[in-house]
């Protein structure tokens, strides 16, 4: 007996749900570099006005 692959709906969803997840995970690591900027930014600018 052979075996049949997915059929093509359910493999288009897979690579949707695996593109969503990438896409979610780039974005994410993007903003944290963005925010650490910022925060080291604020913390400086804190620092500054303390001193």
């Amino acid at each position: 007996m052979e075996q049949e692959g997915l059929p093509f709906y359910e493999t288009m969803e897979a690579h949707e749900i695996i593109n969503l997840k990438t896409i979610g995970l780039l974005k994410s690591k993007l903003m944290m570099e963005f925010f650490s900027v910022i925060q080291k930014q604020l913390v400086m600018q804190a620092v500054r006005l303390n001193i």
